[in-house]
């Protein structure tokens, strides 16, 4: 099947606050996405997305839904909080399958044991969603076919190649370019593993932006990861730089 308008959205955390102010922007000049690939945080607004919820609803269901919830706290387990224990959460607000949402979502995982990203599209929802968002280390692994799966961002940060063939035009929303930082930014142990996880990641993506039609790379360097008081504003962020930034011309059919 071909699709008219593909959106890749990656991964980012909190940051992925700024891919609902994104598909906003989209929806008001009249371009829905009818096919969208995502990973951690893109895969989870991808999902609410492709589930029918607005704008205000997923902002809302984020605001009052805690990263690190007390009753998932789990230290027998290979991550500080079970990952499993957050599917209860979906029930009320997404489809508990791929095939009950109201856009074709391809969500990417990262399977550990294999050392391959992996895709999902079809069948159980919930597990492939949050294998794709288990940040190694803060949430434990989840088993998929026999294997364990962490946060898909971890080998494909920016899954475009999911839709390379299948859409006459892709568009990317990425959540933070990098750009120089100060000495401080990086003078202890956790800055300078973030820092360098963050330019991993963006150096392997950033090689896939030629595959979309544009990419839209969010300054979002001032902005932590898992500061859930700051996702309106980086909402509002992800809207006003689509509005300045994307060529609407690249995707008029």
């Amino acid at each position: 099947m071909k699709y008219s308008l593909g959106v890749v959205l990656s991964g980012g955390s909190v940051r992925g606050s700024a891919h609902v102010g994104f598909l906003e922007r989209l929806k008001e000049i009249g371009k829905t996405p009818d096919i969208i690939s995502g990973a951690s945080a893109g895969a989870m607004i991808g999902a609410f997305y492709a589930a029918g919820k607005t704008s205000d609803e997923i902002m809302e269901f984020f605001r009052n839904t805690p990263l690190f919830r007390y009753n998932s706290f789990n230290p027998l387990k290979p991550g500080i909080f079970d990952t499993e224990k957050y599917k209860s959460i979906f029930r009320d607000f997404i489809p508990e399958t791929f095939e009950e949402l109201n856009i074709p979502l391809v969500i990417a995982t990262t399977n550990l044991e294999k050392g391959e990203a992996e895709y999902f599209s079809s069948g159980d929802l919930y597990t492939p969603l949050l294998a794709s968002c288990a940040i190694p280390f803060v949430f434990a692994p989840i088993e998929i076919n026999g294997y364990l799966h962490v946060d898909g961002g971890v080998l494909d940060n920016f899954p475009v190649e999911q839709l390379v063939g299948k859409c006459d035009h892709i568009i990317g929303s990425f959540l933070g370019c990098t750009r120089p930082v100060e000495r401080k930014d990086v003078n202890s142990k956790l800055k300078i593993t973030s820092r360098s996880n963050e330019l991993l990641m963006y150096a392997a993506s950033k090689l896939k932006f030629s595959l979309t039609d544009q990419t839209l790379e969010h300054p979002l360097q001032d902005y932590g990861y898992f500061d859930q008081k700051k996702m309106d504003e980086i909402c509002k962020i992800g809207y006003d730089f689509c509005l300045k930034e994307l060529h609407a011309d690249l995707i008029i059919d």
